[in-house]
């Protein structure tokens, strides 16, 4: 029987129909993917995936108390993103950096899930992404992604996020404080692709109130 090691990355298999056929009793299927390795003189091909989280940042003070860019996450929202990156962490969705508004109420959202992994997760605070359109987080992520950067998360402000939460699950949804949600990418560069679409990316997860939905 050919061999088979499973790793902790998306993956879709490039080989010879008869290889996966061989195999395929093997495969297991979850968040974190499966790369499957053909021991044959002539080893099958594969292709990583990328995993790409999207969210917005958790309950923050009302916007009359301070300058909006400086409103602070409120203690209900802090629990929330805690909530969210503990869930995030029991779903073995680990991001390698965290690309995220410069605002306040979004750095301190980035804070509290990172604080939930055990690994350090670099946060990369960019101030083009404050109050910024779907079409901004592409760039942004390009910009910032090392070329090792298998699963990223990128944290925004409504309309934006919420926009392009529901643009690349297909349908609209209520995208509520702290909701994220979490896609496939059929590919192992960032750089490959010049616009998100739910063409090239799968909702697999999506997290709302700090609990996985099951109905995506």
């Amino acid at each position: 029987m050919t061999p088979v090691w499973k790793a902790s990355r998306c993956v879709t298999l490039r080989g010879e129909a008869g290889a996966l056929d061989s195999c395929t009793s093997d495969i297991t299927v979850s968040a974190a993917v499966n790369v499957i390795v053909n021991s044959s003189d002539n080893p099958a091909l594969f292709l990583m995936t990328c995993t790409l989280i999207l969210m917005r940042h958790s309950h923050a003070v009302d916007e009359y108390s301070c300058r909006d860019f400086d409103r602070q996450l409120t203690g209900a929202g802090i629990q929330l993103a805690n909530q969210t990156g503990r869930l995030l962490n029991e779903m073995n969705i680990v991001p390698d950096m965290i690309v995220t508004s410069a605002a306040e109420r979004t750095v301190a959202t980035s804070r509290c899930v990172a604080e939930q992994f055990e690994s350090d997760i670099p946060i990369a605070p960019r101030h083009d992404l404050y109050q910024a359109g779907p079409a901004a987080y592409l760039p942004a992520i390009q910009a910032e992604a090392m070329p090792d950067s298998s699963t990223l998360l990128a944290i925004g402000h409504n309309p934006g996020i919420g926009s392009l939460i529901s643009g690349l699950a297909g349908r609209n949804l209520a995208v509520s404080p702290a909701t994220a949600g979490v896609y496939s990418i059929g590919t192992d560069d960032w750089h490959e692709f010049s616009v998100l679409s739910n063409m090239v990316e799968q909702l697999t997860h999506l997290i709302i109130n700090a609990k996985r939905q099951t109905d995506i």
